[in-house]
């Protein structure tokens, strides 16, 4: 054959064909190129946070409350979750929500066979102590593991958990400094495992709200105003006997403090501390804010 031969219209129209024919092969093997880094990212895994909760009121004997589970990344999470930790010597193990407990040597096992965590979500997890509480709290720190080829999971903060204990206290609800609110409430704890029912006459501080004043507290919706009266040299507020119901364990009774119009000065609000609730130990900060009119 001549190559140099001219183009004839047949030679032409072959050239041509063969070159569409090579187009049309090429082109898979351009979109299988382009596909693979989105393949990739689909199957990114999703990659948990879990830490335990800190307590509700870290006065408060109520042991950990709850594990928090958090899933920043894009993917949703599905898969079994294994929680360890070794045993308390006192308290009985706790209960998680859809877990089975086991024991592996010393160490306490809580395996949920499949959770769901979504993406950019957080999920909590309830513990729940069955009791009887232990005379003093325990602390044991709590480990996590999931399927490696369906997440990961890393701790962002505290591990530890913390039983509750056997106690009977008086408190002051958090809030109220420098709020026109106040102070809500003071009340009884208990944790212990019998009910606590002894009636109690606590005895407040009195306010200057612009006069000396008493400050009435209500319990179950019962109205108490309470009686000026000295004692021991000191000014105060004592109330009658009220008449207290508080359950076992984790049980709570309310003493709402029923504070009228604010006063206006230049101390503003005012702070006393809880003098006396029945002869029970107090836990925590037991200053009392009063009510007061914003300037």
């Amino acid at each position: 054959m001549n190559s140099n031969a001219p183009l004839t219209k047949d030679r032409a129209g072959i050239d041509r064909r063969t070159v569409l024919r090579a187009s049309a092969w090429s082109a898979p093997v351009i979109a299988v190129a382009v596909a693979t880094p989105l393949a990739a990212a689909s199957r990114e895994q999703p990659a948990l946070t879990f830490e335990v909760s800190p307590l509700v009121d870290v006065d408060a004997p109520y042991g950990t409350r709850f594990l928090r589970l958090s899933n920043p990344s894009s993917t949703d999470f599905t898969a079994p979750l294994t929680f360890r930790m070794p045993a308390m010597s006192e308290a009985t193990p706790f209960l998680l929500p859809g877990a089975v407990h086991s024991r592996d040597g010393d160490d306490g096992i809580w395996t949920i066979p499949s959770i769901t965590v979504p993406a950019g979500e957080t999920v909590m997890l309830d513990v729940a102590w069955p009791g009887p509480f232990p005379l003093a709290p325990e602390a044991q720190s709590l480990t996590v593991v999931t399927d490696p080829a369906r997440g990961t999971i890393t701790t962002t903060g505290n591990t530890e958990i913390t039983s509750p204990y056997q106690y009977l206290w008086a408190a002051v609800t958090p809030g109220g400094d420098g709020s026109p609110a106040g102070t809500t409430s003071i009340f009884i704890g208990n944790t212990t495992e019998t009910p606590y029912g002894i009636p109690v006459s606590p005895r407040l501080p009195l306010w200057t709200l612009p006069v000396v004043a008493a400050v009435p507290l209500s319990v179950d919706g019962t109205r108490y105003p309470g009686v000026k009266t000295l004692e021991n040299t000191q000014l105060l507020v004592a109330y009658p006997d009220i008449p207290v119901a508080v359950e076992a364990r984790t049980g709570k009774q309310l003493f709402t403090l029923l504070w009228g119009p604010g006063g206006v000065g230049a101390n503003g609000q005012q702070h006393r501390a809880l003098i006396s609730m029945g002869g029970l130990p107090f836990l925590g900060d037991i200053l009392i804010h009063s009510r007061h009119r914003a300037a």
